[in-house]
């Protein structure tokens, strides 16, 4: 998912985690969620997860891989 700002330019939203009516807007159309490389702290990822993200884009992908793991959110397909 995205960063955004409202129209006034202020931040739409705190945190580096969407609100959950994106990643709703999303699945009901279709769309599996993905966060991008920013999401770095595996609580920021399980909470992404809790929301609907599905994919995810890591600068540390072994890190990530082992976290996932860890907790449970990897699924290998």
């Amino acid at each position: 998912l995205w960063k955004y700002n409202n129209h006034d330019g202020t931040p739409a939203f705190e945190g580096l985690v969407n609100p959950k009516k994106d990643f709703d807007e999303l699945i009901a159309h279709g769309v599996r969620p993905w966060v991008g490389a920013s999401i770095r702290s595996i609580e920021d990822m399980k909470q992404a997860a809790s929301l609907g993200a599905q994919l995810i884009t890591s600068n540390e992908p072994a890190f990530m891989m082992s976290e996932l793991e860890k907790a449970g959110l990897r699924i290998r397909e």
